[in-house]
């Protein structure tokens, strides 16, 4: 069986099904509208989500280094394997000029979790730098 529908149908059902969404979405927003725990702010650049504007510059500063040709291999988000089954992502690791691998996390608050995690890092020999 098909469904017809003439312009004027189609219109008064789309309206209808923007109305019903526009109200899920403001009650969405007046749920959501309070600031984060950490008074972060997600921040979108090149198409990409990032958990705060701190984190978010410091992935356009790497983007210019990559292209001038100073670092090499930029990932972001890599996740380690740490003693215990504890994951530690890190928010950027690349390699600075055939030296040794850079392991950042731009960090504007430094929780016992990831105080905990930085030791753990330390135990298997990898050094995480705060930017």
């Amino acid at each position: 069986m098909t469904l017809r529908l003439t312009k004027a149908q189609l219109e008064a059902y789309q309206t209808r099904l923007d109305r019903q969404h526009r109200g899920a979405l403001e009650r969405v927003k007046s749920v959501t509208n309070k600031p984060s725990k950490y008074r972060n702010v997600p921040t979108d650049v090149d198409g990409i989500r990032f958990a705060s504007k701190r984190e978010a510059r410091r992935w356009r500063e790497l983007r210019l280094l990559l292209k001038a040709g100073e670092i090499q291999g930029l990932a972001r988000q890599v996740q380690f394997m740490l003693p215990g089954g504890i994951v530690y992502v890190a928010d950027f690791l690349y390699l600075v000029s055939g030296s040794a691998w850079t392991i950042e996390d731009a960090k504007g608050v430094m929780t016992k979790e990831y105080v905990l995690k930085k030791r753990l890092m330390k135990s298997v020999g990898l050094t995480i730098t705060e930017v």
